[in-house]
């Protein structure tokens, strides 16, 4: 998989429990900082030229869409281990940084709708936490949580007594 040189940034805009919120993707930062205020959330991502999105562009996620942040995972085991990923041309997919470092997007179409079942169906096979956010001409009407642990840690906190 070879990653596209300059990232386009993916924009979270809203105010938390007032609206849905406003997903896009766009080309260049100064255009994601645009307007910027407490609700906004951006983050850089990076195509890959085997899904066409290597190269910056704006997407306002006109239609239905299915977006799929799921992670950590090495994006190149996606399309080794997930026949449908191969067959579905409509699918993008982008890197980006965090625990949830891939970012698939399938349309609202039949098989667009089956290629996402059977990412999240191998992601919980695999322990792999995912987001699945459903999108109606760019704004997040829901969002679902599947957070299957990847490891079992305990936290110690050292508390100085005087």
């Amino acid at each position: 998989m070879q990653l596209g040189q300059k990232p386009s940034f993916l924009v979270l805009s809203g105010q938390a429990r007032e609206a849905p919120s406003r997903i896009s993707i766009v080309k260049e930062f100064a255009s994601a900082i645009r307007g910027w205020d407490a609700g906004r959330r951006i983050s850089p991502v990076w195509g890959v030229r085997e899904f066409g999105t290597s190269a910056p562009t704006r997407r306002d996620f006109a239609g239905p869409h299915v977006l799929l942040f799921l992670g950590p995972i090495a994006p190149f085991r996606l399309k080794s281990e997930i026949p449908a990923i191969s067959t579905d041309k409509s699918l993008s997919l982008w890197v980006t940084l965090g625990c949830l470092n891939v970012v698939l997007r399938m349309d609202g179409s039949l098989l667009g709708l089956k290629t996402e079942t059977s990412i999240r169906s191998w992601a919980r096979g695999h322990h792999i936490p995912f987001e699945w956010w459903i999108v109606q001409d760019g704004l997040v009407t829901d969002v679902t949580f599947d957070n299957a642990p990847l490891f079992d840690i305990t936290v110690r906190t050292r508390v100085k007594t005087q």
